[in-house]
């Protein structure tokens, strides 16, 4: 019951961490749109913030679970 109620806690964690990313790449997208500067993005630049997001959303899991 009790590693059930961890892993219950860990994904709410991993949600609200990944809500605010798509929060925040929306605000991101709307200023470069208005600044005309979205074509200056790479593929490895989009990949990166990705991948950042993902480690926290992980890792907010991870820990979640080790210390619940």
């Amino acid at each position: 019951m009790r590693a059930a109620e961890q892993a219950q806690n860990a994904e709410n964690s991993a949600t609200t961490v990944q809500l605010v990313s798509v929060w925040f790449s929306v605000v991101i997208g709307v200023l470069l749109t208005y600044a005309g500067s979205v074509g200056m993005l790479s593929v490895v630049m989009v990949l990166m913030y990705q991948a950042a997001w993902s480690a926290l959303s992980l890792a907010v899991c991870a820990l979640k679970q080790h210390n619940g």
